[in-house]
């Protein structure tokens, strides 16, 4: 009774949200600090950049053939975006050589500076949230001076204006950690990187098995496993139907975990041809797949991770209702509507008011039974139990149960 009254609640309050203008309040910030990043429901643009506008010799054909969004950075993060995919490349200008944000051969209106400024002056702000930057090198543009990318990256990441807003990957990263912090994840090298993370084995197939090879590493060489899905060509007859199925299947693969894998997964893409009209075509029918299954109160709640889309914040772009403003919504709303996988997990650190974690022993103030993932019984009625592994375990006490990982 009261799982379903909440997903009502969830339901009728993202409805709302989704009625209002395009901001949000800062989300992430009455989140507990112990909730690892990786088991989080966080919206993300695509292409981010490409609501700033256009400029430079092709800057006229941007707005018909390179927009995926219609927001600027700053006012994508107003309404609750904290995922931001940027695309720099190296720039002439007369002062030398920088990198400059572009989609393609197109130049966006935004250095690449810039948007990591704007990113670190909504920290300033707000320094209960965090943002997280996917980056790749785009190198389809001015490919005569493509050479110096990795040094001018290393640079502008080493840069006095980044300085202490910058967080290194890490394997179980949580929000406590992330607060105040860009992670900058890098899918190129770059000299002396990587400064946040690299992504390795980046996928663009629709098939799933394709899509679990990825792998994120620190500047540490600790590394995890990551779900990756950007199949964005949709040009062929059966083309959306493949995009809906791998996002749709990857949405349910992780919303059933009972892990901390990192989850990246894209509603973006095209289905008429790469121009404008064909991402917001394609942006109606992801966006009201997702919402079909994030606003059902047939849905088993859990982490959707990191869904990149196009249109974020709006409603509508031209003649097409993307739903981008609701989507957004839905994908926040969605944290409230499962319980966190937490740490609970540093030693003599209570995770909550009845459970606490102490190397490899979990402790109750009353009796507790404790299940691993799978669903084998480990203890039962007790308020103390070894547990003979390291990993994630299933604890219930007082008619209640949670996530705890012992490490």
């Amino acid at each position: 009774m009261t799982k379903n009254l909440l997903r009502i609640m969830a339901v009728v309050m993202t409805a709302m949200a989704s009625a209002s203008t395009a901001t949000a309040d800062n989300w992430i910030t009455p989140l507990a600090d112990n909730i690892y990043v990786s088991d989080m429901s966080i919206p993300g643009t695509h292409d981010s950049a490409t609501g700033e506008g256009f400029e430079g010799i092709l800057g006229g054909l941007g707005k018909s053939m390179a927009q995926t969004q219609d927001l600027t950075i700053s006012q994508q993060w107003d309404c609750g975006i904290r995922a931001f995919d940027l695309r720099p490349t190296v720039e002439n200008s007369s002062d030398g050589t920088y990198l400059h944000i572009y989609h393609g051969i197109i130049k966006t209106a935004m250095t690449f500076d810039k948007a990591l400024l704007t990113l670190r002056d909504k920290l300033k702000e707000n320094p209960g949230e965090f943002a997280i930057v996917i980056m790749r090198h785009e190198s389809d543009a001015n490919s005569n001076i493509q050479d110096q990318w990795p040094a001018l990256m290393d640079k502008y990441l080493h840069s006095e204006a980044l300085a202490g807003y910058l967080i290194d990957f890490r394997p179980g990263l949580t929000i406590g950690d992330m607060r105040g912090k860009i992670l900058v994840m890098s899918r190129d090298t770059y000299d002396n990187g990587p400064h946040g993370a690299y992504i390795t084995s980046w996928s663009h197939s629709n098939e799933y098995k394709d899509q679990t090879k990825a792998v994120i590493s620190g500047p540490d060489g600790s590394s995890e496993r990551a779900l990756v899905q950007d199949f964005y060509d949709c040009t062929a007859s059966d083309g959306i139907d493949k995009k809906i199925n791998s996002m749709l299947y990857m949405l349910n693969i992780r919303m059933a975990a009972t892990s901390t894998r990192w989850c990246i997964n894209h509603a973006s893409g095209y289905t008429k041809n790469a121009s404008s009209d064909g991402y917001r075509d394609n942006a109606v029918k992801t966006s009201e797949a997702l919402l079909g299954v994030l606003n059902s109160s047939d849905t088993e709640p859990g982490a959707t991770g990191i869904i990149m889309m196009d249109y974020a914040g709006t409603d509508k772009s031209g003649s097409y209702n993307v739903k981008g403003l609701e989507l957004t919504n839905a994908i926040i709303a969605q944290n409230s509507r499962y319980t966190h996988l937490t740490t609970g997990i540093t030693d003599n650190t209570t995770a909550d008011s009845k459970v606490s974690v102490n190397h490899k022993t979990i402790s109750s103030e009353t009796p507790m039974t404790v299940y691993q993932t799978d669903g084998t019984m480990v203890a039962h009625n007790v308020t103390s139990a070894d547990m003979p592994t390291e990993g994630i375990f299933i604890v219930k006490n007082a008619g209640e149960s949670m996530k705890v990982m012992v490490r």
